[in-house]
């Protein structure tokens, strides 16, 4: 799976050393063509690599990949502004998929602070 990277920085230096941030958002999005829906699954990782927050969030009305990955990533900055990070580093990894497959796959979405669905801590996930 390819690595996305986005970084949102308060000051709007792009610059930014990103080995100096201490938190990590990974985000990932799971389309489903035939009924035009999509799911975001996003992670919130601290400086230890602690779960800090999972979240998934279903979209309708979603007509290409492209646009369920921009919902995905959008998503993800809206998370970490909501938490009131300044820069962090977002990135798609295979647990975020995970939650947004799961998500689509139940038609539902989940907030959790401090952990990620048992289901997906089935599949190898912290």
């Amino acid at each position: 799976m390819e690595e996305k990277k986005l970084i949102l920085v308060g000051n709007g230096d792009s610059g930014t050393d990103v080995s100096r941030m201490s938190r990590s958002i990974y985000f990932d999005a799971a389309f489903d063509q035939q009924h035009a829906r999509s799911a975001s699954g996003l992670i919130v990782r601290g400086e230890g690599g602690e779960i800090l927050v999972s979240k998934s969030v279903l979209h309708n009305n979603i007509g290409t990949l492209f646009a369920a990955e921009a919902h995905a990533g959008l998503k993800a900055l809206q998370l970490g502004r909501s938490k009131g990070f300044k820069d962090i580093q977002i990135l798609e990894n295979f647990y975020a998929h995970a939650i947004a497959t799961e998500a689509l796959r139940k038609g539902e979405g989940h907030y959790l602070e401090g952990a990620i669905p048992i289901t997906i801590r089935r599949t190898g996930g912290r």
